[in-house]
């Protein structure tokens, strides 16, 4: 094992050759790389589309919330809902909301979501 700037190598190539990175993804935050991995696993697995209705029993939010509220500041549209056919209808994408609201809980600490899928740290 060589040791290079406090990381094990035979790790770092490890997960380079299990996780589909190369050597330039490197440089990407942690936050980053969990996003990637995570809409791997929900491309690769068949999606459950939820009205607003359904999604307020399983968050245990009012409908109203998750429109008013929640839509557009933190589900954003393409990655937490479509709208099919171009029309008025919203249809969530529950495992996208689910993994998404684990990650915050996860990541511990204070961030900022941004529009382009990053994050301010402030």
């Amino acid at each position: 094992m060589v040791k290079t700037g406090g990381c094990v190598f035979q790790k770092v190539s490890k997960l380079v050759i299990e996780g589909g990175m190369f050597p330039s993804d490197m440089k990407r935050s942690k936050q980053e790389i969990f996003r990637q991995i995570t809409n791997k696993k929900v491309n690769d697995m068949s999606m459950t589309y939820l009205t607003t209705d359904e999604l307020s029993q399983r968050i245990k939010y009012d409908p109203r919330t998750i429109r008013e509220r929640l839509k557009d500041s933190v589900l954003l549209e393409g990655t937490h809902y479509i709208r099919p056919f171009g029309g008025r209808k919203i249809l969530y994408i529950w495992e996208q909301i689910e993994a998404d609201m684990g990650q915050s809980s996860v990541n511990g600490t204070f961030a900022i979501p941004m529009a382009n899928g990053g994050v301010c740290n402030g």
